[in-house]
């Protein structure tokens, strides 16, 4: 055998098995270095969360020389979140975010060095409530709060923004709804569904969702979740309202103070000012039915013989009248409070110690013989044709609210408080006759 042909032969198969192995090697080796290093950050769009709120972030690399390491960087990050792990998980945003669209950054470094980032964005919105409207008051107030007069004008909507702080007034036992105004920072900031939270007096608390964006959100609408006291007072408190989302909430945003008078029904009767609407429901504060109101309001100062006091509400700042304005004045301050009126009525004596009711002021008793008119003589001695009273029936009971005098459940209870003697007088209340009997 040819010994030089046998190496010959070794030879060419040692270098074809050479340039096999070398040929796999490269593509070992290629297969290692896959393609350029990429990474991509979870979540890849941006995220938003009130302050204190968090996110959680994780990413994920490929291409590039295994193994990995990792880089975070959070822009007013609370507290300090992990930086080197692949999987930094929660992450919290404090005050300093707030009003701000907070960077998140990650960079991924391979075996050789090379390096790749990717970033997204964290917004904490900042809230401001510009404009509150009460969309349940009854929107007749007028803003005469000086005098008696029926005059002002009705107070403008919306009745909170800056500069502007209208009272309102609002039936008892009823649920608040509001209209607002809400300004978002940044104004970029993606729309989010919000848990919005207000606090406040008893009526005016409010728990309810509302989807905002960055920039102004008009005719946001909400209901409180509690209803008014089932009583007539007032009001003079503010509502803290927060916005909360992924577990944090915004810094607190107050409104008010809110003046509000909570009236028994709307007010009515005659012009509706602040000046009236505060007397009756400070005077009747607590009362829950017509005639525990009534008998909150009723009194006066009586003086026979006085003259009409006009607008009749001047009675409520001190002015005398006589029994009728007196009556006259009961009935507008109980529609004023949203009661139902009650009746105006003329009370006589009759011979035999007895009374009667009319409607009429010129309904008392003539003697045949001469025409002489049955009178009474008050214990103050003054002489009178009538007695005159509001008549108020409401929960299945009728009392008699006297003018100068007191309540009573009967014509004949306030006849027997008011008279002293029945007289007779000549026509039209002139000089006493005689006296017809003592009472």
């Amino acid at each position: 055998m040819n010994t030089s042909y046998i190496l010959g032969t070794s030879f060419r198969w040692l270098l074809r098995l050479c340039l096999v192995g070398l040929i796999h090697g490269v593509i070992s080796i290629n297969a290692i270095a896959s393609g350029e290093l990429d990474v991509t950050v979870s979540p890849s769009t941006n995220s938003v969360v009130t302050m204190d709120g968090s996110e959680s972030f994780s990413c994920s690399p490929s291409g590039g020389c295994p193994p990995y390491t990792y880089s975070w960087s959070f822009d007013n990050a609370s507290g300090t979140p992990p930086t080197d792990k692949k999987d930094p998980g929660d992450v919290a945003f404090g005050s300093s975010a707030e009003g701000n669209k907070n960077k998140v950054k990650v960079t991924v470094t391979d075996s050789k060095q090379a390096s790749k980032s990717a970033e997204t964005f964290v917004y904490v919105p900042k809230f401001e409530v510009l404009e509150l409207t009460f969309t349940t008051d009854h929107n007749l107030l007028k803003d005469n709060n000086s005098d008696w007069e029926d005059s002002g004008t009705k107070y403008t909507e919306p009745e909170w923004k800056s500069g502007t702080n209208n009272p309102i007034s609002q039936t008892k036992n009823t649920n608040v709804g509001v209209k607002m105004k809400i300004k978002v920072t940044p104004t970029d900031t993606p729309s989010k569904s919000y848990n919005v939270v207000g606090s406040g007096p008893t009526g005016m608390n409010f728990d309810t969702s509302l989807s905002l964006a960055g920039g102004d959100n008009a005719d946001k609408t909400a209901t409180s979740t509690d209803k008014l006291e089932d009583k007539i007072h007032a009001l003079n408190d503010s509502i803290e309202w927060k916005f909360k989302l992924g577990g944090g909430e915004s810094t607190p945003i107050t409104t008010g103070s809110h003046k509000v008078y909570v009236t028994y029904g709307t007010p009515g009767g005659s012009s509706v000012t602040e000046k009236r609407v505060a007397y009756v429901v400070n005077k009747a504060s607590g009362q829950a039915t017509p005639h525990d109101a009534l008998a909150a309001i009723h009194g006066g100062t009586y003086a026979l013989g006085s003259a009409t006091p006009t607008p009749i509400w001047k009675i409520a700042g001190g002015a005398p009248g006589e029994c009728i304005h007196l009556v006259q004045f009961d009935n507008a301050a109980i529609q004023m409070l949203g009661c139902p009126a009650g009746s105006i009525m003329f009370l006589y004596p009759k011979l035999g110690k007895q009374s009667k009711e009319s409607a009429s002021s010129s309904d008392w008793e003539i003697r045949a013989s001469d025409n002489a008119e049955l009178c009474f003589l008050d214990p103050h001695g003054g002489l009178n044709n009538f007695e005159a009273a509001l008549k108020y029936s409401n929960g299945g009971t009728t009392k008699w609210y006297a003018g100068g005098a007191g309540i009573y459940t009967s014509v004949q209870a306030v006849m027997n408080a008011v008279c002293d003697k029945s007289v007779w007088c000549q026509p039209n209340q002139g000089p006493i006759i005689e006296v017809a009997e003592d009472w």
